[in-house]
């Protein structure tokens, strides 16, 4: 599929390419199959972090003969990236657990925020 959209679109990076096609396939799954990917996501997470970490992990070896700086940085996000990716991969109910106490904060603090605003109408009224 890759191969022959390639020959139709004028792409500047096949890994590009390659890229929107999987991202184009599991958007496609996600809709399809929601439930499936609902109780598979935090493996589907890791695999998804673990593919960009790598691909993180390459770009940073090939611009090492360039800015240090920049190779170093790079390699560094891949490999936390990678190992983040194994932490979820083995532990996935931790990634489950970790998403409900974000959202859990989120209303606390949306929560918070209504009131104060409610409270400073009430004030001005």
């Amino acid at each position: 599929i890759v191969s022959l959209l390639g020959e139709f679109c004028d792409c500047t990076s096949m890994i590009s390419l390659q890229i929107g096609v999987a991202q184009l396939a599991v958007g496609i799954f996600a809709v399809v199959k929601a439930e499936f990917l609902a109780s598979h996501f935090p493996i589907v997470a890791a695999i998804l972090l673990a593919y960009g970490a790598i691909m993180m992990i390459v770009r940073a070896v090939r611009m090492k003969d360039g800015d240090q700086s920049k190779f170093r940085l790079s390699l560094i996000l891949g490999i936390v990236t990678l190992v983040l990716a194994v932490v979820v991969f083995v532990h996935p109910a931790m990634l489950a657990n970790l998403m409900m106490q974000t959202a859990g904060i989120a209303m606390i603090v949306e929560g918070i925020s209504l009131l104060i605003v409610m409270a400073q109408k009430e004030k001005g009224e």
